[in-house]
């Protein structure tokens, strides 16, 4: 996944709006504190209010604020308000994607991939970053150490193309890759990494396992609140035809 320069702006500026509760934040006070460029922010909090989840009020006592409460707007609405769908391949979403013969597959692929950035990015919300505390499930990852292992392209030979880093929590800055062979799934032990599995961690298979049993039900809870609030919408919508007056060809 590739997040584009303005959908990080975005959600540097909605986590900052978040931040301020129900006060009101100026788009300049925004700029200085997240080094957000003036034009882009103008942009971007446009796209924002247009799309529900910021609104504003000019004036002395003007400035933006979150359209609704923070816990109840999560990072993809972000996303989506600035670059759209969350995964699209040549353009178009992946279930309107087709291949022929041995490559048919691939659309079941980019389903998959699509279910687990919604998993991740509908699960957080804006208060969850201003809180610090993380949904359990995005915290399993993030303590997986295999989840900080950055892979590179044209690893020599005998390299395992990887190397592993600390969290950046941890105090201890990346080193460089290494030039010596390792085993694949295993650190090297330069200087500055660590080892999945090591100081007692548990290794990343377990934490990846108890990560993907929570996305799962993170995925199921989220499908689960859309239907109901289809059904919600579905059962007002014929409610208000009930009400609504018959007319003459109806009698």
């Amino acid at each position: 996944m590739r997040l584009s320069a303005r959908a990080d702006y975005a959600l540097r500026a909605a986590i900052e709006l978040a931040a301020a509760g129900d006060g009101h934040v100026t788009a300049e006070q925004l700029a200085q504190v997240q080094h957000i460029p003036g034009k882009f922010l103008e942009t971007i909090l446009t796209h924002l209010r247009r799309s529900g989840l910021v609104r504003s009020q000019r004036g002395p006592e003007g400035g933006f604020w979150l359209a609704r409460p923070a816990n109840e707007i999560s990072l993809a609405d972000i996303i989506r308000a600035i670059d759209g769908q969350l995964l699209g391949v040549r353009g178009e979403r992946p279930e309107n994607v087709t291949y022929p013969g041995a490559a048919e597959p691939l659309q079941r692929v980019w389903i998959a991939l699509r279910a687990n950035e919604r998993a991740v990015l509908e699960a957080v919300t804006l208060a969850d970053i201003v809180s610090g505390k993380l949904p359990e499930a995005i915290q399993l990852l993030t303590d997986s150490p295999q989840a900080w292992v950055l892979r590179f392209r044209n690893a020599a030979p005998g390299q395992t193309g990887t190397m592993s880093v600390t969290s950046p929590a941890d105090g201890i800055w990346p080193s460089s890759p290494s030039t010596e062979p390792a085993a694949s799934g295993t650190s090297t032990g330069t200087p500055g990494t660590r080892r999945p599995g090591s100081r007692g961690t548990p290794r990343a298979g377990s934490f990846c396992s108890s990560a993907s049993a929570k996305l799962s039900e993170t995925s199921r809870n989220t499908w689960d609140s859309g239907v109901s609030r289809a059904a919600q919408m579905a059962a007002s919508s014929s409610d208000d035809a009930s009400l609504r007056p018959r007319s003459t060809s109806e009698r």
